[in-house]
């Protein structure tokens, strides 16, 4: 008895395959990339500078004290002053602070998907022969079907019966 749910379920259930049938259409997506370039200028600070100096004092007979040489090794951004005033040597130096404007590029990268709704593409059209011939075994499966699905009934109405 409890067999006989089942088998009506799954004829039920192929009948049902019979009928409907459903086909699926595959979203076309598109890929785009989006490139946005930005220009901006980097402030970079110049390294330190640095200067030397060398001197050669020498003494005469009266004890005065003569300057024989002078060196002086400083980079590009540094300026010097070298002043003697009452025994007194001052070395100054100045040093231009400056910062240098890098121009940088910076490429930002996006990628956007698109989903548009696409249409079926039939690859292989059926001619309307084949098409009948697929309608015709289709109502030959329900009518199948049918037939099976009564033929349970009534067997189980003579198994109440007995």
């Amino acid at each position: 008895m409890k067999y006989t749910n089942y088998i009506l379920f799954a004829f039920g259930f192929l009948l049902l395959l019979t009928i409907v049938g459903c086909r699926t259409q595959q979203p076309t997506i598109i890929t785009e990339v989006q490139e946005k370039i930005v220009e901006r200028l980097v402030p970079y600070a110049l390294p330190s500078d640095s200067s030397e100096m060398q001197l050669r004092i020498t003494c005469d007979s009266l004890n005065n004290v003569l300057i024989s040489e002078l060196s002086e090794y400083k980079t590009k951004g540094i300026n010097s002053k070298l002043t003697v005033n009452n025994d007194r040597l001052v070395y100054k130096t100045v040093v231009n602070r400056d910062t240098v404007f890098i121009p940088v590029t910076d490429t930002f990268t996006s990628f956007v998907h698109i989903e548009i709704p696409g249409k079926t593409v039939k690859e292989n059209n059926l001619t309307k022969l084949q098409l009948a011939q697929i309608w015709l075994a289709r109502w030959y499966i329900l009518i199948v079907l049918v037939g099976a699905v009564v033929f349970l009934i009534q067997i189980r109405k003579l198994w109440k019966i007995m």
